[in-house]
């Protein structure tokens, strides 16, 4: 699981580092607040406590969150140089998944954290979770 989570997050770096220019930036402070929002306030699921899970749940958890990654690694790489966090214009991307989602990155964090939420299964996770995809949805 770890590995997973360490290629997302250079995929993630390279994405941002070798990123293209910005065409167009939303204007005003609150898309990019949601944008922030939307993008590190599932990390605080990682300060809650988790659950003793049986091995089919744990197994189901990690496969979960494994597959969300591996989706999201995918997309990013599909995305290429148009990658990008605050609500900017960097190029259309319509190929490939995107053909068929119009938000694949988002579904692949979402798969991700159903699998999160096997393993917290809170009231807490539930509300980070929620604010986090309203956030998300929002920028």
């Amino acid at each position: 699981m770890r590995l997973s989570l360490i290629g997302f997050f250079v995929v993630l770096l390279a994405s941002v580092v070798l990123r293209g220019p910005a065409l167009d930036k939303a204007q005003g402070i609150e898309p990019r607040v949601s944008a922030l929002l939307g993008t590190l306030l599932i990390t605080a699921i990682a300060f809650l406590p988790r659950r003793d899970l049986s091995p089919t749940l744990g197994a189901l958890s990690t496969g979960l969150i494994l597959c969300g990654n591996a989706f999201a690694i995918a997309v990013l790489f599909r995305l290429g140089r148009s990658f990008s966090v605050m609500p900017e214009a960097r190029g259309l991307v319509t190929g490939g998944i995107y053909r068929h989602i119009r938000h694949p990155l988002y579904l692949a964090e979402e798969i991700a954290a159903v699998g999160c939420a096997i393993q917290f299964f809170s009231l807490w996770h539930y509300c980070c979770c929620a604010c986090s995809s309203v956030f998300s949805c929002a920028a």
